[in-house]
């Protein structure tokens, strides 16, 4: 048996059952339909003949549910990297940070042999790490010099903020970027901030998002620094490591950090 999905707009609707083949036109929706083609090898019985139009209508419906599934997932991924984007520049970063991020963190979480479903859930969940900063007031955002004790309270209050954001929507991505906004800032030896988690307790998503954030940031030119020499970012992680980085995860970057770089130099900044 031979089947042919076609998507088509006939003048009319139509079942046709014959013998040999059977034809069934159905309307989706105000811009689609589709046009099922079966063409048989032998004759069918009638039984298969009275049997093919709910066959072929739960077909469709099927196809149509994974495809509007996947649609609503492409739309959700596409409207968190947008708003994420958004924070940023109110926070005077680049939407090309939080691109880099996600791809550094896709590497990472690859070389780490994470399943392919986890892999993609890490990659578009990284962009929202500081979609908490929209709570954080734009002098503190904007400040040119040290914040003030005051201000870095402040400051510190938007992984918290963002993860109550986030964990208000029950779907996938949002919940893994609630995860990493709470935890991107804690450290592997408990000195970091929200909770001062440490080790493993820290969810491996913060942990990856901990380094990417770290040597997005320190490779990129802003107005307060110019960027780091690559040797010394990779001085600054040994260093860190088991302190601030996980030190598996800091030995991977430490090992790929001319990939990483890479992966950075496709999404430059828009001034460099």
């Amino acid at each position: 048996m031979l089947a042919d999905v076609i998507i088509s707009n006939p003048d009319r609707p139509m079942v046709q059952i014959e013998d040999d083949h059977y034809v069934h036109y159905m309307k989706i929706n105000e811009f689609e339909s589709v046009t099922l083609i079966f063409n048989f090898a032998k004759p069918i019985s009638q039984g298969v003949k009275n049997l093919l139009p709910h066959f072929t209508s739960n077909f469709v419906l099927v196809f149509e549910n994974l495809r509007a599934k996947n649609e609503v997932q492409e739309v959700q991924q596409q409207l968190m990297l947008m708003l994420s984007e958004a924070i940023e520049t109110r926070s005077k970063e680049t939407g090309a940070h939080v691109l880099r991020v996600a791809l550094i963190c896709e590497f990472i979480a690859k070389k780490l042999g994470l399943s392919e479903k986890h892999v993609e859930i890490i990659k578009h969940s990284a962009p929202m790490h500081d979609l908490g900063k929209i709570g954080v007031p734009e002098r503190i955002l904007h400040k040119p010099g040290p914040l003030d004790d005051d201000e870095w309270a402040v400051m510190k209050t938007h992984p918290e903020i963002g993860h109550k954001l986030l964990s208000k929507l029950n779907y996938g991505i949002p919940q893994m970027g609630a995860m990493v906004s709470l935890s991107h800032h804690e450290k592997w030896n408990g000195s970091g901030y929200p909770n001062g988690t440490s080790g493993p307790e820290i969810p491996l998503e913060g942990r990856l998002m901990a380094i990417a954030d770290v040597v997005d940031a320190l490779g990129s030119t802003r107005s307060y620094k110019k960027a780091w020499k690559n040797e010394d970012i990779i001085a600054l992680i040994q260093e860190q490591k088991g302190h601030h980085f996980d030190p598996g995860i800091a030995d991977i970057v430490i090992q790929n950090f001319d990939e990483i770089m890479e992966i950075r130099k496709q999404y430059p900044d828009a001034d460099q």
